[in-house]
Order: C-alpha cells, then structure tokens, then sequence
C-alpha cells in the first residue's frame, strides 16, 4: 500500500484526498476511460479481426501469459477489460436486427 499513500488512500482509514489529488484523478479517470473506448472501438490490436470477409473481432486477442517477446499487451488487456467490464442497453437487446447478443454452447 505505500504507492497509493501519497494521494491519500490509507488501509482500513477514510480516502480523504486533498483537492489537487482529487482534481488530478478525476480528470485520469475520464482520459482512462477515453483512452479504454478507444482501443475498444479502433481496432489495430493484431489478430483482432476475425476473418476479412466478416465484420467480427476477437473479443480475447493476448496471450494468456499477456507478454509478448517484447512488451506487455496492455492495449489487447485494456480492450478485453473495457469490453467485458461494461454493458450497453443493446448489449441485451431481444429485437431481431437490433443491437447484438451473445451465444455459448
């Protein structure tokens, strides 16, 4: 826990931020977000494209070890996270041709 110390997050004490802190995460969280969506929505991430011929990607496009020879995946990781971890109205959609819905076997 020492890293978060300085921004005023203590174990087992209240998060009392000093409003410069503050300030600062709360912009972070918004760019995070942007940046997350993105990544999400503009695929570059190798191999997320399912097929030329279809409008599909790879939900799950990193290694499970989420190393590659040269660096970490973070893009691939933030893309799967930011897709798995959030949900939209037409994420559920039961309207033929509306939004999407997902199938397992």
């Amino acid at each position: 826990m020492t890293m978060p110390e300085p921004l005023g997050i203590e174990k087992e004490k209240t998060i009392r931020f000093r409003p410069a802190a503050k300030k600062i995460l709360t912009e972070a969280t918004f760019s995070g977000e942007a940046m997350a969506m993105a990544i999400s929505l503009y695929k570059y991430i190798k191999g997320a494209i399912y097929r030329p011929d279809a409008n599909w990607h790879n939900k799950i496009t990193l290694d499970p070890t989420q190393e590659s020879n040269l660096y970490s995946q973070c893009d691939a990781q933030t893309d799967y996270f930011y897709v798995a971890m959030t949900t939209i109205k037409g994420m559920v959609s039961k309207t033929p041709g509306v939004g999407q819905t997902y199938f397992g076997t």
